[in-house]
């Protein structure tokens, strides 16, 4: 079957809809509302009409990038389409960087999709005069 990678698309009921067909629990969506509006880049793969894809890209549009919430629906994965969503959010970022320069995509990929991420160009940490790469998890107080 076909699909296309589309901009901009993704809302908060296509995102909710793919994390709970991945597996995951839906997101606080005031809290999802908000990461979407503040994404650099928003992707979906859509099929159909149904969205079987997204991708979001956070950071500050010039030094650094981060790739989230990459997820495939279960039925569709192994047809390229994680491929497709990483390599053309690589793309939008590289207009976003002036000629000449270099920014940062970094990521956290999830446990055993290394390999995946190696694939598209994507270095394990530590990595020449890059460290480890860590995370915190930060609980609200509010």
């Amino acid at each position: 079957m076909a699909y296309k990678i589309y901009e901009n698309r993704l809302n908060i009921v296509n995102f909710q809809t793919l994390r709970i067909a991945g597996g995951f629990e839906p997101l606080d969506s005031a809290r999802v509302k908000r990461a979407l509006a503040a994404s650099l880049i928003r992707l979906t793969a859509e099929d159909g009409g149904e969205t079987i894809g997204m991708l979001r890209v956070a950071g500050d549009g010039a030094f650094v990038f981060v790739i989230a919430d990459l997820l495939v629906h279960p039925t569709r994965r192994g047809e390229g389409i994680g491929t497709a969503l990483v390599s053309r959010a690589l793309d939008l970022i590289s207009m976003m960087v002036p000629q000449g320069s270099w920014g940062t995509v970094t990521l956290v990929a999830a446990s055993g999709r290394e390999e995946f991420y190696r694939n598209l160009g994507f270095h394990t940490i530590p990595y020449g005069e890059v460290g480890h790469g860590m995370q915190a998890y930060v609980r609200g107080h509010r």
